[in-house]
């Protein structure tokens, strides 16, 4: 008899504080489950977002450098002579000329001993289109592989040093597990307008 008054006694009471009971347990939830999963990463983002002041100063300084130096690079180039610019048309080539550029890259490659894996050609920005023509500059990415040691590498270096087209090596990278290396390369080439 006195466990059946004592389970409806407690029947009684959670029915009656069922409520109260329901929230407590909703709270302590929300407590642990920040504690447990959200503190950590809310506390990582709250320092990656708050730079200091000096830092961004840092970053506003060099920004402003590099304006600076764009702003120079760009009244450089328009001090370019209309005669330096016929030259500069002589050297680099038209647009329809610039596919060559693949077949010129099979060549060199057969040439140095590699073997070459790929090759993107990737157009960028306009640099200048006031003259009739538009210089404009392009990525070229190889993928070369076949190379024993580092001196083949240099010897096709060379190659590419020595081709038709300008080209400005950017990035050099290789990759152990594959065994290619990877070129990035910036090139001109004029556009008709």
């Amino acid at each position: 008899m006195k466990n059946k008054s004592v389970k409806n006694l407690l029947t009684v009471l959670l029915l009656r504080y069922s409520v109260v009971i329901s929230l407590l347990g909703v709270i302590v939830v929300l407590v642990l489950g920040w504690f447990l999963l959200l503190d950590k990463p809310y506390q990582e983002i709250s320092k990656a977002g708050s730079l200091s002041v000096d830092d961004r100063q840092e970053e506003l300084e060099l920004k402003e450098a590099e304006l600076v130096g764009l702003k120079i690079l760009a009244r450089d180039f328009e001090e370019i002579s209309e005669a330096e610019f016929m030259r500069l048309r002589a050297v680099l080539p038209n647009e329809s000329e610039i596919v060559e550029i693949y077949e010129e890259m099979s060549t060199l490659a057969n040439e140095g001993n590699v073997v070459l894996k790929g090759i993107k050609f990737t157009p960028q920005a306009v640099i200048d289109n006031s003259r009739k023509t538009s210089l404009q500059k392009a990525t070229v990415t190889l993928n070369i592989g076949g190379i024993d040691d580092f001196s083949e590498m240099l010897s096709f270096l060379r190659l590419i040093e020595n081709s038709i087209h300008l080209l400005d090596l950017n990035t050099f990278n290789y990759s152990n597990s594959t065994n290619i290396y990877t070129l990035n390369f910036t090139t001109y080439y004029l556009a008709s307008i």
